[in-house]
């Protein structure tokens, strides 16, 4: 297949759509990938990247074409206009294309307007369109607006989506992570649930050569890592640590960064919890191996206020892969995940002292506790593998080619 990928973001920056290139790439596919120029997550064009939008490049097989977009730098109001001009100069570009192409694949991370450009494509050289949607929208806008969770009745809520539906409808298949994700679809969006095929996210499959035996840091180690968002509710995990009475050593790490960082930073200090909580910042993919071997189980959180909480993260699936059980606090899709792998705890998002309890439940039936993470990555090796992921993508998008 000719491949046409639709995605603000691509290597250097790390995404998982680069490994799913890659492997499309190593099956024999040509895959030309449609990006900016790299500057996340600091914000920043990458050093020697600045003029990368004057040529094309070719990295492991995969032709890669930058559109000249603004950075990211701080705030919401920049993330916008960095989104906006993604969508304006990949949409001069992609009319100018010569390549011929079989279909267009959209990676739709936020925002949803990087449909737009692909759907031009579409109907000028008359190629499907697949979209593989990995945040909820219109509700991730709701998650945009600093200090607070959005409302529905916001204009600009009204606004993403209008504009959600609309971009939506265009699309010939949507791939979806997870059953949940179909029903918001059909619910919020008026999108057929015919239109949606389920192809589950992946994990690299670096995590699996991560010990099924954590370091001995003479403590119990509880790890979060990835976005640390207001969707997150991080400031949870450590209201629940300070609840959490046990004679056993433990801490809190924190791996990651977000509009929330700042905030629960401060909280963390105003409630004398220093010494049991660890923030380390944002690494990249290659290094975060190093804290899943510290890591006896992984935290996650997810706020119930809007439908980002009924999907599973990606960090999730990450999880599982490196073998350490889960403390979830989230409904949806990562409570029947958890269910079925039987790879952790799930409580209420909102209940602290519950997840207070799991907490000190894994630290005081720790061998128990291990084994549940043992299933996770078996789990993972059944369901969650990039070659389990590309098969069902090239299943998906040889029917697509097949229906034209």
């Amino acid at each position: 297949m000719r491949i046409l990928v639709v995605s603000q973001y691509y290597y250097p920056e790390q995404f998982r759509i680069n490994d799913i290139c890659e492997c499309l790439v190593k099956r024999g596919h040509s895959v030309t990938v449609l990006t900016g120029l790299p500057n996340y997550p600091e914000g920043e064009i990458y050093p020697g990247y600045e003029d990368k939008y004057k040529e094309t490049e070719l990295h492991n097989g995969v032709n890669i074409i930058r559109c000249n977009v603004r950075p990211r730098h701080k705030g919401s109001f920049q993330l916008f206009r960095s989104y906006l001009s993604y969508v304006l100069a990949a949409s001069k570009r992609i009319k100018k294309l010569q390549e011929q192409f079989d279909v267009v694949y959209v990676y739709q991370m936020s925002p949803v307007t990087t449909i737009y450009p692909a759907s031009l494509i579409k109907k000028k050289e008359n190629i499907p369109l697949y979209v593989y949607c990995c945040d909820v929208w219109p509700d991730s806008v709701r998650d945009m607006s600093e200090g607070k969770i959005m409302g529905t009745n916001n204009p600009i809520y009204i606004i993403a989506k209008w504009i959600s539906r609309s971009l939506y409808s265009k699309a010939d298949m949507i791939g979806v992570k997870c059953n949940q994700f179909s029903e918001y679809l059909r619910n919020v969006c008026s999108i057929d649930s015919k239109k949606c095929k389920l192809n589950y996210e992946h994990a690299e499959d670096s995590y699996l050569s991560i010990s099924e035996n954590p370091k001995d840091n003479s403590c119990y180690d509880f790890m979060f890592l990835g976005n640390i968002g207001i969707s997150q509710n991080c400031d949870y995990l450590v209201k629940a640590a300070k609840l959490l009475k046990t004679d056993k050593a433990f801490k809190l790490h924190f791996v990651g960064s977000g509009s929330a960082m700042d905030s629960l930073q401060q909280y963390v200090q105003d409630s004398g919890m220093s010494d049991l909580v660890v923030f380390h910042g944002r690494h990249p993919v290659s290094e975060i191996n190093e804290f899943y071997e510290i890591a006896d189980c992984c935290m996650l959180i997810l706020a119930a206020k809007t439908a980002i909480g009924l999907t599973p993260p990606a960090k999730l699936v990450g999880y599982m892969a490196a073998s350490r059980p889960i403390i979830a606090a989230a409904e949806g899709a990562t409570k029947d995940i958890l269910a079925e792998a039987n790879c952790g705890l799930c409580v209420k998002p909102d209940d602290i002292q519950s997840i207070s309890n799991a907490m000190k439940y894994a630290i005081e039936n720790q061998d128990e506790f291990d084994n549940k993470g043992i299933n996770g990555r078996e789990y993972f090796k059944t369901h969650f593998t990039l070659e389990k992921h590309i098969d069902e993508l090239e299943k998906q998008l040889s029917e697509l080619i097949g229906g034209q």
